[in-house]
C-alpha cells in the first residue's frame, strides 16, 4: 500500500523466538507496508537470548509477549 494511502487497521505477524529464519521475508513485508509489526512468542531455552537480539536487529516493531504454559 502506497505511503500516501495508509489503511485504517494495523496489520501484525506472529512469530516465536525460536523462528529467525522467518525473519527476512517479514522485513520485506514490513519494508513494503505490508505489515506494521510482528508479535513475538518467547520460547524459553538455551538460544532465547540470542534469538532475541536478532529479532531485535531487524528492526521490525514488535510487541513481545510472555510464554505461554504450553511452552514452558
Amino acid at each position: 500500500m502506497p505511503e500516501s494511502e495508509p489503511h485504517p487497521y494495523r496489520i501484525g505477524a506472529t512469530l516465536r523466538t525460536t523462528d529467525t529464519e522467518l525473519l527476512p521475508g517479514l522485513a520485506a513485508l514490513h519494508a513494503r507496508g505490508d505489515i506494521d509489526h510482528i508479535q513475538v512468542r518467547i520460547i524459553p531455552g538455551e538460544t532465547f537470548r540470542r534469538d532475541l537480539a536478532t529479532i531485535a536487529a531487524a528492526g521490525i516493531p514488535a510487541a513481545v509477549h510472555a510464554p505461554h504454559h504450553a511452552t514452558g
